[in-house]
């Protein structure tokens, strides 16, 4: 009975790493040592700290004050990509505008 047990145990903290690393995106972080299994425990603890408290700092975030850490990452992560989407679009525009003076010139030396 005390394998059993034991594995019990061992089978508690298996999900809750499983579901550490898909939830918190942490799939590639590779644990080898004690060392890495604290540093990944402290990474988990801090991320999850900073999502709770972000509500109570920001006022861009403050309808979820109250709400699951899970909607509050979520809602995080897509005004990540929105900022990332509108950047890189800027970007390209603005690479586009630097451009667009040699090719009109390279179009009329052609002409």
């Amino acid at each position: 009975m005390l394998p059993l047990g034991l594995f019990s145990l061992r089978w508690n903290i298996e999900t809750s790493y499983y579901e550490t690393k898909t939830f918190w995106s942490f799939r590639d972080y590779m644990i080898r040592s004690v060392k890495g299994i604290e540093r990944l425990s402290n990474l988990i603890c801090i991320s999850y700290a900073a999502v709770k408290l972000l509500p109570y700092y920001s006022r861009e975030f403050q309808d979820y004050q109250g709400q699951s850490p899970q909607e509050i990452r979520y809602q995080v992560g897509e005004n990540i990509r929105m900022n990332i989407i509108v950047h890189s679009l800027g970007q390209a525009i603005e690479t586009i505008k630097k451009d667009l003076p040699s090719i009109n010139e390279q179009i009329t030396n052609i002409a």
